[in-house]
């Protein structure tokens, strides 16, 4: 699991820095062919900023928070938790191991759960995670897990599901 996700965050790292790439040519191209000191200069500033959102999209994409975390946690805070819009937020995968280990069905006991696979950006621009968990006689609920939420420990649990300590 550390392997595939060193092996994403690697293969991130290099399309942003070959699109980095790709845009200093189309810059370097463009600042020659044009006629206008102003206009290359308002380009230039353009794909700065361009440059700067994509660095900060990458880096929330690896774990970091987004600037507007608060606005963000606020609308997922609308969904019910565990749904792709309110994912649940765990410290890593351990975490998301120690959250499904405390997760009791209906009747307490503990479900089984196995994990699909990765979905892609969720809500706060980090990768989730979903799993498959289910409870005895019982059809298979997905809850997505986003992992890059350092030291939190949540203590709700999805709907039809208790948490024990």
């Amino acid at each position: 699991m550390i392997i595939t996700r060193t092996a994403t965050a690697l293969g991130l790292m290099l399309a942003l820095t070959l699109g980095q790439a790709a845009t200093a040519q189309d810059q370097t191209a463009s600042q020659s062919a044009s006629a206008s000191e102003s206009s290359s200069a308002s380009s230039s500033a353009s794909s700065s900023d361009d440059s700067d959102a994509d660095m900060a999209d990458f880096l929330v994409a690896l774990g970091g928070q987004p600037k507007d975390i608060d606005a963000r946690l606020a609308e997922a805070a609308k969904h019910p938790l565990g749904s792709r819009e309110n994912p649940v937020r765990v410290d890593m995968p351990h975490g998301e191991d120690a959250y499904l280990r405390r997760l009791r069905c209906a009747d307490g006991k503990a479900p089984k759960y196995n994990r699909p696979g990765d979905v892609g950006m969720g809500v706060f621009g980090h990768i989730l995670d979903v799993f498959a968990v289910t409870c005895r006689h019982a059809q298979p609920v997905d809850i997505y897990m986003d992992m890059y939420f350092d030291d939190y420990h949540e203590t709700q649990a999805p709907e039809g599901f208790t948490l024990v300590n």
